[in-house]
């Protein structure tokens, strides 16, 4: 075999040295799913198993099962801790304009071919003023799947989606979605909003995806406050500016007005894909691979 011409070896030697560089940050070009609440969760015969809501506090109004980051909300019996997804966190609000709460029920409910959650309360009977039942369902990224529970960042685009089916509702139902950036809650513009009887409605699909032209807004959250913060008026913050993604979740609002009538508020998925944030370092760390070639090429003897 004849030998390389030495006048071609540094061109071939680069050329083949970016092929090789190239080909690790292909594959990053693509929406990961990290989260993917759905399918069956109860792990017995139990017909349902409640959430880990915690000591309600007091409020002018009602009553609130305070933010909590710290401790999961998911039920602890009855309930699968180890399927995908199955960990979660939040806060619920029941306020009425006779300031009671009813009978509030948060739960996950055994189905057929997948559990649902529900979250619901109840006038009592002869109150005329409405109920709502307000608060968010969140997910970490310390659980997300994929591995992405550590790093690399996650951020998102127009490659990512959230979806829920939101399969029952009843009362003024409306629902957003939601996520974390650098300690900051943000909620979508986009929304759910649907309106039922008495005897409540049939599920419906929420779907936001191209996520690379979404506006949201900036939502105050945390253990202190209550009650909740209404939702923003104004959303003018780009999806692109919301950086290492730490959580998401789903903002839910239900209101009934008259006596002896549930507020209820229930979805069956949860699911959200995303994209790392490790593509502008791999191709950083590809220039720096073909910095390194052609200087370890001009240090090769009888190579000009």
């Amino acid at each position: 075999m004849k030998a390389i011409p030495s006048k071609l070896a540094k061109p071939l030697a680069l050329c083949a040295f970016t092929l090789w560089a190239l080909l690790p940050a292909v594959p990053l070009k693509a929406a990961n799913e990290v989260i993917n609440w759905s399918g069956q969760y109860i792990n017995d015969s139990s017909t349902a198993a409640n959430l880990n809501v915690g000591t309600a506090t007091t409020i002018t109004g009602g009553q609130i099962w305070a933010y909590r980051d710290n401790v999961a909300k998911s039920p602890t019996s009855h309930y699968d801790t180890a399927a995908a997804s199955a960990k979660f966190y939040g806060v619920i609000q029941i306020t009425s304009g006779s300031g009671t709460t009813g009978s509030p029920t948060f739960r996950v409910n055994n189905g057929v071919d997948f559990d649902v959650l529900r979250l619901q309360t109840q006038s009592s009977a002869g109150d005329t003023p409405s109920v709502q039942l307000r608060g968010m369902l969140f997910w970490k990224k310390e659980d997300f799947l994929g591995g992405y529970s550590a790093a690399p960042a996650l951020s998102l685009d127009s490659l990512s989606n959230f979806t829920s089916n939101i399969s029952f509702i009843q009362g003024n139902a409306e629902a957003r979605f939601a996520v974390q950036s650098n300690g900051q809650w943000y909620l979508s513009q986009a929304s759910f909003a649907k309106s039922t009887g008495a005897s409540g409605g049939a599920g419906d699909l929420f779907v936001l995806d191209n996520l690379g032209t979404s506006l949201w807004a900036e939502w105050d959250l945390d253990s202190a406050t209550a009650p909740l913060n209404p939702v923003p008026l104004s959303f003018d913050i780009a999806a692109s500016s919301l950086g290492d993604i730490t959580a998401v979740g789903l903002y839910f609002s239900s209101e009934i007005t008259g006596g002896g009538r549930r507020s209820a508020f229930e979805f069956s998925t949860m699911q959200v894909t995303a994209i790392p944030e490790a593509r502008s370092t791999v191709l950083t760390g590809t220039g720096a691979a073909l910095g390194l070639g052609w200087l370890l090429l001009r240090r090769k003897p009888g190579v000009r």
